[in-house]
């Protein structure tokens, strides 16, 4: 199986680092995860809930959405910590680190199992040096508009009718979805940095595109990429296939903000 590769080049300063890739790697994990199954007699699959949370950024003018998940955050937080404490001590002027999702295949031996990646999300982050603050202020801005265009493009992209593993039978689950979170059911999936030691973790696909918000100080506007969803998160139903993405929603309405949503087929 040829594994999907999608790669993101970034220009920032190392304080943003953390912020940059911690929404690029929330965003994608939001499509990758589910809540826990709950598996019917007639062979129907149930999906529980999952929680979702705003995650204001500090050191970029963005908004964004990920799961409510304190698991699957501390999995997230421990690699992104490694790859930056990478690169603030190897003087680097910029490093890569990867987001892997992977099937399991059971080997001829006991216990024995091969990870086999079907997609790949990579962050290239390039450092800048900034003069004054007039230039941090501008790249504030700046990287805040570009990783909104980066999580909007990861919308698009998970939506796209590709290859993405079918949910499979309680008997095999371990092999496609990493069952050791508590509270909600990812595929798969590790982490992986070019700058140092990295500990590979295990993470599944969301029915739904990923909210996203993206505020403009000064300018009183608001953008929202999303899908609606209850007050007690996002769940769904199938029957032997993955639960279908909604249709393309589109709406503006002008009030104090401008809001827009967009949710991808």
């Amino acid at each position: 199986m040829n594994a999907r590769s999608h790669i993101h080049d970034v220009s920032l300063e190392l304080s943003q680092v953390e912020e940059v890739v911690c929404s690029i790697f929330h965003t994608i994990l939001f499509h990758r995860c589910s809540g826990k199954p709950m598996y019917k007699k007639e062979g129907s699959i149930a999906l529980g809930s999952i929680g979702i949370e705003d995650v204001d950024c500090d050191f970029m003018e963005l908004t964004y959405v990920k799961v409510r998940s304190d698991e699957l955050c501390k999995a997230v937080q421990s690699q992104v910590t490694l790859f930056v404490s990478s690169l603030t001590g190897s003087g680097a002027n910029g490093g890569e680190i990867a987001l892997e999702f992977h099937q399991k295949r059971r080997g001829r031996w006991l216990f024995s199992e091969t990870p086999i990646p079907w997609e790949v999300w990579k962050v290239r982050v390039h450092l800048l040096k900034l003069a004054n603050e007039i230039e941090r202020q501008n790249n504030f801005v700046r990287l805040g508009e570009e990783v909104a265009s980066i999580i909007q493009s990861i919308v698009v992209t998970v939506h796209k009718n590709e290859y993405v593993p079918k949910y499979p039978k309680e008997d095999v689950l371990d092999l496609t979805m990493n069952t050791s979170f508590s509270d909600i059911q990812p595929y798969h999936f590790r982490a992986h940095s070019s700058n140092g030691p990295s500990q590979f973790f295990v993470g599944w696909r969301s029915p739904v595109a990923t909210p996203l918000t993206q505020r403009s100080r000064g300018r009183s506007s608001e953008v929202l990429f999303g899908v609606g969803w209850g007050t007690g998160g996002i769940g769904g139903s199938l029957s032997g296939a993955p639960p279908t993405a909604p249709g393309v929603c589109e709406e503006t309405r002008t009030r104090a903000r401008v809001t827009a949503c967009l949710v991808a087929p």
